[in-house]
């Protein structure tokens, strides 16, 4: 081979180089501005997150939480007079004292995964989604009994994504502090 085709092999290869290291250099400042931008995206929504989130209420309190029970009035021989109730009419029963079969079947109907999931359950969330989503209208929820108990004493029954977002925020903590 002669030194003139050598030469004219670089010489045509040298301009496809420095365009190629051109595109390079393109697609890389825009894959790195393109991942910082998402990188502070994220960033800001967590922080916005926890910036709301930190108004939330206490959930640690339920350790002590003692439900109101219905007033129950005897005359003097035992017999019961009257029964006054605020917000609810019940009786506080230790949980010893409930039937195993009934915990059983409302853990099955509530929640049959309550012992295995931290809170919230993924799985039920997005088969619930699906299945209202197919429907057009809301026919099934993805709240686990955590949920739904937090919900109840804590937040307000509106049915919106900010309310549902910080109720699967207090039902992690509230499994983080008390035991099934």
């Amino acid at each position: 081979m002669s030194t003139n085709a050598v030469r004219k092999n670089t010489e045509n290869s040298a301009p496809v180089f420095e365009f190629v290291q051109s595109v390079s250099k393109v697609t890389a400042g825009t894959i790195l501005s393109m991942t910082m931008l998402a990188s502070s995206v994220v960033a800001g929504g967590l922080v916005g997150l926890a910036i709301s989130f930190r108004n939330l209420p206490d959930v640690r309190i339920l350790q002590t939480y003692s439900p109101t029970e219905t007033t129950h009035i005897y005359d003097i021989n035992g017999r019961p007079l009257a029964s006054i109730h605020d917000e609810a009419n019940r009786d506080v029963v230790p949980l010893d004292q409930i039937s195993p079969n009934l915990k059983r079947a409302v853990l099955a109907i509530e929640d049959s995964n309550f012992f295995t999931h931290k809170g919230i359950n993924p799985g039920g969330i997005a088969r619930a989604l699906i299945v209202n989503l197919e429907k057009g209208r809301t026919v099934e929820g993805g709240s686990t009994m955590t949920m739904q108990l937090v919900k109840n004493l804590f937040l307000s029954p509106q049915s919106k994504f900010s309310r549902k977002v910080a109720e699967a925020v207090m039902s992690i903590r509230l499994e983080q502090i008390l035991n099934k």
